[in-house]
């Protein structure tokens, strides 16, 4: 997604505020949902790997994955933006690769296993 028109949904995914980052992880979650819903049409298919490259601007550091970040967002008490991690959470489980990669999920793994 770099350079293109993703940047600034990129961006407000590591937004501090906590509205801008409900508002982003809406639409991410709804892209994950449209993209897993039109898989088979060859255009949607290759969007693909910007939608991944947007889903690692969640990630707040190079170190950390961004199912993991997710993770972390599901434990705030902030009931706003909890529910906006499990529905992009959600979004993501929809797709093979958000489901059980690597990149989505670092080295644990969803289920905490190392891998």
């Amino acid at each position: 997604a770099s350079g293109g028109a993703a940047d600034p949904l990129a961006r407000l995914l590591r937004s501090s505020d906590a509205r801008a980052k409900v508002g982003a992880f809406a639409v991410a979650a709804q892209l994950c949902s449209s993209c897993a819903r039109f898989a088979a049409d060859g255009e949607v298919a290759s969007v693909q790997p910007a939608l991944r490259a947007l889903i690692a601007a969640v990630s707040p550091s190079a170190g950390t994955a961004p199912g993991d970040a997710l993770a972390a967002l599901v434990a705030l008490p902030a009931e706003e933006l909890r529910v906006a991690a499990l529905r992009l959470l959600l979004g993501l489980a929809q797709h093979e690769w958000g489901a059980g990669d690597g990149a989505i999920w670092g080295e644990t793994g969803r289920d905490g296993e190392r891998r």
